[in-house]
């Protein structure tokens, strides 16, 4: 093996300028995919709250369809019905029943 020449001040600094923009390069890169997944999960975020929203509109609408004349009833009033209601041992029991579906089987599950 023959012995390497020393790199000259010029080539040194070359390289050195090589080096410095490639890191500026990564930096670059790295400060767009960090955006990037910063906007990703804004974009999950508002997507659960949409869905969310979506969801508790849809079972309001179940809860006041069972009900006769929902607006005359207070919140209070709506709350101590499903109070009521919910404390029916067979009611547990179906949501237990229903729970372990759920569980048994996420992907038949529709959020």
């Amino acid at each position: 093996m023959s012995p390497t020449k020393p790199k000259t001040r010029e080539q040194l600094h070359a390289e050195y300028d090589r080096k410095v923009k490639q890191l500026e390069r990564a930096q670059k890169k790295y400060d767009y995919v960090s955006d990037r997944v910063r906007n990703m999960d804004q974009m999950y975020a508002e997507l659960d709250r949409r869905s969310r929203t979506h969801r508790l509109c849809c079972r309001a609408g179940m809860l006041e369809k069972q009900l006769r004349d929902p607006e005359l009833l207070t919140n209070e009033q709506v709350d101590s019905l499903l109070k009521l209601a919910f404390s029916h041992d067979d009611v547990q029991d179906m949501l237990c029943t229903m729970l372990a579906e759920a569980y048994e089987h996420p992907e038949m599950v529709q959020l």
